[in-house]
């Protein structure tokens, strides 16, 4: 099939709660290994390209976005390009011509009101590109703080931490976060945004939103991780170390045993390993998916007499002689 549309398929997903995964790449097995892993998982993926793979092609994106559309005709699930945290404005406008179907440029660097002006500007051009614009908020100087004493002292019980705010504080701030998303939403026009990884903010703004919301997986990317992620509610989880490190870990094995090896073992190798790596990692992402509360019998009774009324033909209105 030909390249899908990532909006389509991040619509699609945010509908049933669903989760879609996106793996940046920086070469052409990446890409192959992703194809293959997400067929293997009988599930859509999103290819992501940014600055680090156009400055290892030379700083020339055409030539792994096009092989990525080469990939994604034989291919038997849905595969959407995406390409991400541009600051180029040359190279955002290359994103339709290379088959991009969704952009994520980054105007974080930006004082707060110009990076929102900025990313509302980015969104309007891309609309009229017929691009979805993928937009990502920060809380702007907040962070955990640290206690002043260091991360190793104990405090007693009820004792007073520095730098960590009681619960009221917490609640709080979270409504202010909300606030805070929902006016950049209103004042950018993203269709989709990337949030902190926080899942109690996740959870609020799933409910406060009717956008689909990306999280960025840590590296290391533990397990338990992607449950939570799955389960909180985002629509499109983005892995960006699984294939560096699957890679890695696999050529340094192959090279170990035999320093002089054909490359072409080994690169296999990396290949089936990444491959591998993807199909699991997508799997566990649908399996924990926070999905719809089913309905309870009454509600479902509703919903079938509703079906079967919208069912019957509609009778002509009577006129009066």
């Amino acid at each position: 099939m030909t390249l899908a549309a990532a909006g389509a398929l991040l619509t699609e997903a945010a509908a049933q709660r669903r989760v879609v995964a996106a793996f940046p790449v920086l070469t052409l097995d990446q890409a192959q290994a992703v194809v293959q892993g997400a067929e293997t998982a009988r599930s859509p993926v999103i290819v992501q390209l940014g600055p680090d793979a156009v400055r290892h092609h030379a700083g020339r994106l055409l030539p792994l976005a096009r092989a990525v559309a080469e990939l994604a005709e034989p291919a038997g699930v849905p595969v959407a390009l995406h390409l991400d945290r541009v600051r180029s404005t040359a190279l955002l406008a290359q994103a339709a011509h290379a088959r991009c179907s969704s952009v994520l440029y980054d105007a974080g660097r930006l004082p707060r009101a110009r990076e929102v002006a900025t990313t509302a500007e980015v969104v309007r051009w891309a609309h009229e590109q017929g691009l979805w614009a993928e937009g990502e908020w920060a809380r702007p100087g907040r962070g955990d703080a640290e206690d002043e004493s260091g991360p190793g002292r104990s405090y007693a019980e009820g004792e007073s931490r520095p730098g960590r705010a009681d619960a009221a504080d917490d609640r709080a701030a979270a409504n202010a976060d909300v606030a805070a998303v929902r006016d950049y939403v209103a004042l950018t026009g993203v269709d989709s945004l990337a949030v902190p990884d926080d899942p109690a903010l996740l959870a609020r703004l799933r409910s406060a939103l009717r956008l689909p919301l990306v999280l960025h997986a840590p590296h290391g990317l533990p397990e338990a991780w992607l449950v939570r992620a799955a389960a909180a509610g985002a629509t499109k989880v983005v892995l960006g170390s699984v294939l560096d490190a699957a890679l890695t870990r696999t050529l340094s094995a192959q090279l170990a045993r035999d320093a002089h090896a054909d490359p072409r073992t080994y690169l296999a190798a990396g290949q089936r390993a990444m491959a591998a790596a993807v199909a699991r990692l997508i799997t566990t992402l649908n399996a924990h998916a926070a999905r719809p509360t089913p309905p309870s019998s009454k509600e479902h009774l509703c919903q079938l007499l509703d079906e079967e009324r919208s069912a019957r033909p509609s009778r002509s209105p009577r006129h009066s002689a």
